[in-house]
């Protein structure tokens, strides 16, 4: 058996890792989706995953203005590549400064992150008689937490219905 020293050693180990990879990537192996939560943080962050087609709907939101705007919190169904539920709550700004928290359970694995705007984009925020906060933000940034995943967004709120996605 020809010898390939050190250097040959690191070569199969690289080519190994990325055929077991390629093998469950194409549905021969194990999905990286359905990992215990320790080790489905450390692989889906480590290969580049981001949110970008998760989907966020409800029509259980509920909302609330106060003299610097409102605030909301809401939760409802998580489509796209973590499906399952989320929850998110956060705030809009009289200068219409955009925050909130958001977490999706996926399975046993959950996914906490944030999402905010600076003003961009046109976005519009208003509170109706009764005291309800509807919003339109049109460009979000958002953070996964324990990574360093971001991305762009968008959120609307009207009366309960919410409705926020991932880029």
């Amino acid at each position: 058996m020809r010898s390939y020293g050190r250097s040959g050693l690191a070569v199969r180990w690289i080519v190994l890792l990325a055929s077991m990879f390629a093998f469950a990537s194409c549905g021969g192996g194990s999905d990286i989706t359905n990992l215990p939560v320790s080790n489905a943080r450390t692989s889906l962050w480590s290969i580049g995953a981001k949110l970008s087609g998760e989907r966020f709907s409800s029509n259980r939101a509920k909302s609330s203005c106060s003299g610097s705007l409102g605030a909301f919190q809401v939760s409802g169904k998580a489509r796209g590549p973590f499906p399952g539920t989320f929850t998110a709550r956060g705030a809009v700004s009289t200068d219409l400064i955009f925050k909130e928290k958001f977490e999706i359970r996926n399975g046993s694995r959950l996914i906490s992150g944030s999402a905010y705007s600076q003003a961009s984009a046109t976005p519009s925020a208003g509170c109706s008689k009764s005291g309800q906060l509807s919003f339109d933000f049109p460009i979000l940034q958002y953070k996964v937490h324990h990574s360093k995943l971001s991305g762009m967004g968008y959120a609307a709120l009207s009366g309960a219905a919410f409705l926020q996605g991932f880029e």
